[in-house]
């Protein structure tokens, strides 16, 4: 019944800022699951009689801000357990998604946090961005790690990728975020030329066998 549910750790949504009317397209991943009794006062949602929550602190997400101007911010944020520094100082992201070679990038805490922070799209990181992209919308799980400069602090954890293509959606779509499908695997290339050779194999058996009729 659980993997009904882990669809459920991805979210949405869109706001205006009612002073600069700029518009914000934010989708997050939580990662964790827990599943409560009725009676818990930590109940987030319901369904098919099973009330769950997720762990509200560990996040990654995508963010889009569009600027009545028409300026365009896109970024990757997270949000950890622990304290890391002081606002805006650097801090190291590193993705994995499913068993793809794990993707560095250098970010900021947001500047009203100390746990909370963000990697903006840019030309240095731009393609490395977009193949993290490609990879979690064909993957299946997502594995983070947050740590500052001098690795005083590290938190690691995984988000399912259930969900993601669904609410990345708007927020690659209004920074114009274009994702190429991602680049196949050497395992997978290893994979797929052992399946030719069995199927070779098995036609060459067939045909033997025809032939004796």
């Amino acid at each position: 019944m659980a993997g009904e549910h882990f669809n459920q750790v991805w979210r949405s949504s869109k706001s205006v800022d009612e002073f600069t009317h700029d518009t914000r397209y934010i989708a997050n991943g939580w990662s964790e699951i827990h599943y409560l009794l009725p009676d818990s006062d930590r109940i987030e949602y319901t369904s098919n009689q099973m009330s769950y929550a997720v762990n509200p602190l560990r996040q990654i997400g995508t963010r889009c801000d569009v600027s009545v101007e028409g300026d365009l911010k896109f970024m990757l944020t997270f949000q950890i357990d622990q304290h890391l520094k002081a606002p805006e100082d650097v801090v190291y992201l590193k993705l994995r998604v499913d068993q793809h070679a794990p993707l560095a990038f250098s970010g900021r805490l947001f500047v009203n946090s100390d746990n909370a922070g963000y990697v903006a799209l840019s030309k240095q990181n731009a393609a490395q961005m977009r193949q993290f992209i490609a990879q979690a919308k064909a993957g299946y799980e997502m594995s983070v790690r947050v740590h500052n400069q001098y690795k005083s602090v590290i938190e690691d954890y995984s988000v399912l990728l259930r969900g993601f293509t669904k609410h990345t959606a708007d927020s690659l779509r209004a920074c114009a975020v274009f994702i190429s499908p991602a680049n196949i695997s050497l395992y997978d290339k290893q994979r797929l030329n052992e399946i030719d050779r069995k199927i070779e194999t098995l036609k060459a058996e067939k045909n033997a066998i025809l032939n004796k009729y």
